[in-house]
């Protein structure tokens, strides 16, 4: 049996998630970016920001992946302006999809 098989998320999965956050990162930008006519920009983000966690958080605890490291990166993202131009959500899930496929570093890196 290889280490793969042990793995919560797979390759396939880890390209698709991978994807989807750098989709809504570029959405959020894309918002920030029409912040000035009439707020409405801050809207767009809230909504996009509820959807994209709503939607990782849930398939998180789907798969059991111990997903601290993306719960902080979703709650950075709801931090309005600057931080909403960063991709944020895109590297903690990297960092997530890495701490799954490299146990000994989750270990090291565990947060209390």
């Amino acid at each position: 049996m290889s280490d793969a098989a042990n793995y919560k998320i797979s390759g396939l999965e880890a390209c698709f998630w991978v994807s989807f956050c750098l989709f809504f990162d570029i959405l959020d930008a894309l918002a920030t970016l029409l912040d000035g006519f009439m707020g409405i920009g801050e809207i767009l983000k809230l909504i996009i920001n509820v959807v994209a966690s709503s939607i990782l958080w849930l398939w998180s605890i789907i798969k059991g992946v111990r997903a601290t490291w993306l719960l902080a990166g979703m709650m950075l993202e709801f931090i309005p302006f600057i931080v909403n131009l960063l991709p944020l959500r895109t590297a903690t899930m990297i960092i997530t999809i890495y701490l799954d496929w490299h146990p000994k570093v989750a270990g090291v890196a565990k947060m209390k």
